[in-house]
């Protein structure tokens, strides 16, 4: 009986013992009406805000973690939602240690009524160049098994009362907790606010007038900005050398770019960095990341050719497997904004793309991964606006579409671009009637049509292909002539042939001599009237994109092209 009580109590010792030890690792209990962050992971940042709706004193506890350099690599802080300006700040030093690398902060605060933002980062200081041996023996690897036991709580002391609310990953996500918290000044002078490598990189200004653009940047000492004008011309770029190192390795800076009228493409790169993508701990106003553009002085706006210029040509990509060519003359030097919107996910896999083009089949300007911003929905709904002086002559403005994601069948409703009516590519023009637009055309790839042209017209355009098509497009001859026929295919895999009504081969790329594992044409041919096809059969290899990157010529020479000699 005696050695049954004392096993019994023995547990009972054992069992208060780790109740202790799991109160105090896990901490306390969050009351009602009190404000708290808990139950955390590693890696993460986590947000609250917190209304306090009278002034009083606060109570401050929080359960962190310490590194190798006893820097904290999970650690709480509050900011003032109104002033930005920290509050609280949790500190090692005075901290009690705990078991291992756990500290617990323990702080009284008087505090005014208003609203704050309590914060708790797992980030750590640094995720980046750690090798496997560190990850396993290091400190870090002991902080990082803290999970679970991290907190921080707030209470009032002798009055007033604290409300509060979780904040999700999507409004962490914004950088910004508190509504307008981290935009200063009058917000009509806002032109454009971005936060990370998810949001939208690029933004076109115009000036009426001279005018002067006012950046507000924090970030990484690697991020860079760069403003350019009409003509693609660098006209201010970033010195990193006048921006002021602040907390935990940022940078930040108020800069003054002076413009004279004219529009202008801001392009921005956080190098990869910022909300839901943070390389550390954020700054202690996650709010305050990225880049704030604003107009200091003159009349500058944010500028969208589709409410601010007179679209001349407008391709809407409106179905699957579907090509539009829309030929236009210049009669004069002229300026165009051309915008456009299609599926790249890679700058080696552009599914749904276009750009304009000279009469030659040469290059004016293309819609590519890099030269391209995202345009809402999911990552591979890429979109580009940009201005070109064009010289007088005839272009074309091509687009082309491959069989899914597309405007009238995204791959999901959440999949859709924020203007799914943009699809395709459209050609604004500053002065109209210097543009002259000629009779559009379309073709779905699954299907042949025909098209019959005056001298000098383009007969047959299968152009920019891609691996595994297999076109066709029927052109008419009404009377003999000279055609002219350009022409570029893989040496071995890809197909590029003519024939005529009754099926017979009239012309086959494989008469070109091959160089370099290529075949490129540029012939004439003496044709009598009468129907035509032109075909392009390309295999699961190379195609357009390999093509430009090993020859140096534009993508959109793969393929065919005829046009009927003048």
């Amino acid at each position: 009986m005696r050695r049954s009580f004392r096993s019994l109590l023995l547990v009972l010792v054992v069992l208060a013992v780790g109740l202790v030890v799991w109160r105090i690792a896990s901490g306390p209990e969050i009351p009602v009406g009190q404000a708290g962050l808990r139950d955390m992971n590693t890696f993460r940042l986590y947000g609250q805000t917190v209304t306090l709706d009278a002034p009083a004193r606060v109570a401050v506890e929080a359960v962190g973690s310490v590194g190798a350099t006893d820097t904290l690599e999970a650690t709480a802080w509050l900011l003032d939602a109104a002033s930005r300006r920290t509050v609280w700040a949790m500190d090692a030093k005075p901290g009690k240690r705990l078991a291992g690398t756990l500290v617990r902060t323990s702080d009284t605060l008087d505090l005014p009524a208003g609203t704050y933002e309590l914060y708790f980062s797992t980030l750590g200081t640094s995720r980046r160049g750690r090798s496997l041996v560190d990850r396993v023996f290091s400190r870090e690897a002991q902080w990082r098994n803290d999970a679970g036991r991290w907190y921080v709580t707030l209470a009032t002391v002798g009055g007033g009362t604290l409300s509060s609310e979780r904040l999700n990953d999507e409004r962490l996500v914004t950088g910004r907790l508190a509504e307008n918290a981290s935009d200063v000044g009058d917000d009509s002078t806002l032109l454009w606010r971005a936060r990370s490598a998810h949001d939208e990189n690029t933004a076109t200004f115009l000036a009426a007038d001279s005018a002067v653009l006012r950046l507000d940047v924090l970030g990484l000492p690697t991020m860079s900005v760069v403003v350019k004008d009409d003509d693609d011309r660098v006209v201010w770029e970033l010195d990193r050398s006048a921006l002021a190192p602040v907390e935990r390795g940022f940078v930040s800076g108020s800069l003054r770019v002076p413009l004279p009228a004219g529009t202008y493409r801001m392009d921005f790169d956080p190098d990869g960095a910022g909300p839901g993508d943070w390389p550390r701990h954020p700054p202690l106003d996650p709010g305050a990341w990225g880049l704030k553009a604003t107009a200091e002085q003159g009349r500058l706006v944010r500028f969208d050719p589709f409410t601010s210029l007179t679209k001349v040509v407008n391709i809407q990509a409106n179905r699957g497997s579907g090509r539009w060519t829309v030929p236009f003359e210049v009669l004069r030097e002229t300026r165009v904004v051309v915008a456009a919107m299609g599926e790249i996910t890679s700058q080696d896999n552009a599914y749904d793309t276009g750009g304009l083009y000279g009469q030659d089949g040469s290059t004016v300007w293309e819609l590519t991964y890099d030269d391209s911003g995202e345009a809402g929905g999911v990552s591979k709904n890429r979109k580009a606006v940009r201005t070109l002086t064009l010289a007088p002559g005839h272009y074309e403005a091509r687009f082309h579409t491959d069989d899914s994601h597309h405007y009238e069948g995204w791959n999901s409703e959440s999949s859709a671009p924020d203007h799914p009516e943009r699809w395709g590519i459209s050609v604004f023009a500053f002065q109209p009637e210097d543009v002259r637009v000629g009779q559009a055309s379309a073709q779905a790839s699954s299907e042949s049509s025909a098209a019959s042209a005056s001298s000098g017209d383009v007969l047959a355009a299968i152009e920019n292909v891609r691996n595994d098509d297999d076109d066709e497009v029927r052109f008419v001859l009404d009377e003999a002539g000279m055609v002219q026929v350009r022409a570029a295919a893989e040496e071995d895999g890809d197909d590029v042939w003519i024939t005529n009504a009754q099926g017979a081969t009239v012309w086959t790329i494989e008469s070109e001599p091959a160089k370099d594992g290529w075949r490129i044409a540029s012939t004439q041919l003496e044709l009598p009237a009468g129907e035509y096809t032109a075909h392009v059969r390309a295999d699961g290899s190379k195609a357009a994109v390999t093509f430009a990157k090993e020859t140096g010529r534009p993508r959109s020479e793969y393929g065919i092209r005829v046009t009927r000699v003048k």
